[in-house]
């Protein structure tokens, strides 16, 4: 219980400071409360409905009121919680791990790195692979990206052979037609082929392509999920996954969720039309 009550006001001093400002305006205030004072006729004015509200609960909860009005005594122990809020910050930041980057960077392979920057000289078809390979049993793997090539497609066979081997659907998703008269290949094809090319090799497969609402419109989301996954720059392109130095995060369980959570919307709005593949 006194735990739980030394965290009630630890908290309450943080809700203090952040509404009034600073450490010394909100031990101001409570040095300004007279004795068994009624907590709304105190509360500051210059706090928004919402914001006084949640100041009331705050005290209440640490028990610095108690039917209505403030106890004075509980009132001097906020003060002094405020006064070592400094300290417990600086105690706080200093228990945290220092960040690690979760950037990925990648760069050609005929790139020659330092030691101490070795671990970026992982290919993107590296990365991607991790992604696809990290499918568990009754999961699903998406691949999808605006741009797409059949030597580029290829590179992603071995890494989708655990899916197959789980019985676990693909979804490839993203590519567009090219516009009648525009030099650009047809990467809806291409994807398309290679939907195809899987399904006669055993593989549940689908393939959704995007319909884009305007003239240029792109799903310029290039991601890669199995379990985790990994979201970057790169194209299925053989030429995206080898050659370019790309910049790309991994993905969480939690970010895999929300892909396919916007995969979602953007079929239910329409922009990603499921077709046969060929």
């Amino acid at each position: 219980m006194a735990i739980r009550a030394a965290e009630q006001l630890v908290s309450l001093a943080y809700v203090l400071r952040d509404l009034l400002g600073s450490v010394d305006d909100a031990r101001g205030w409570l040095r300004a409360v007279p004795e068994d004072a009624p907590v709304g006729e105190y509360l500051p004015s210059e706090l928004t409905a919402d914001n006084r509200s949640l100041l009331a609960e705050r005290l209440a909860a640490a028990g610095v009121t108690g039917e209505g009005r403030m106890d004075r005594f509980r009132v001097d122990e906020a003060d002094q919680v405020l006064s070592l809020l400094p300290l417990i910050a600086v105690m706080e930041a200093q228990r945290r791990p220092k960040p690690r980057p979760s950037l990925a960077c990648t760069l050609p392979a005929a790139v020659e790195l330092p030691e101490h920057r070795r671990n970026f000289g992982r290919s993107l078809a590296v990365l991607v692979a991790d992604a696809l390979r990290s499918v568990e049993p009754g999961g699903q793997v998406l691949v999808s990206s605006p741009f797409w090539s059949m030597p580029g497609c290829q590179l992603l066979k071995p890494a989708l052979q655990r899916a197959h081997t789980l019985h676990c659907p693909i979804t490839l998703a993203g590519a567009s037609r090219a516009p009648i008269g525009d030099s650009k290949p047809d990467y809806q094809q291409v994807m398309l082929t290679f939907g195809g090319e899987l399904a006669a090799g055993g593989y549940e497969v689908r393939c959704l392509c995007y319909q884009p609402p305007s003239r240029g419109s792109l799903f310029h989301a290039k991601a890669v999920c199995g379990a985790t996954g990994y979201l970057g720059s790169g194209n299925i392109t053989a030429a995206g996954m080898e050659s370019p130095v790309e910049i790309g995060v991994p993905l969480s369980q939690v970010d895999v969720a929300e892909v396919w959570s916007l995969v979602g919307e953007l079929r239910l709005a329409g922009l990603l039309v499921p077709k046969p593949y060929l």
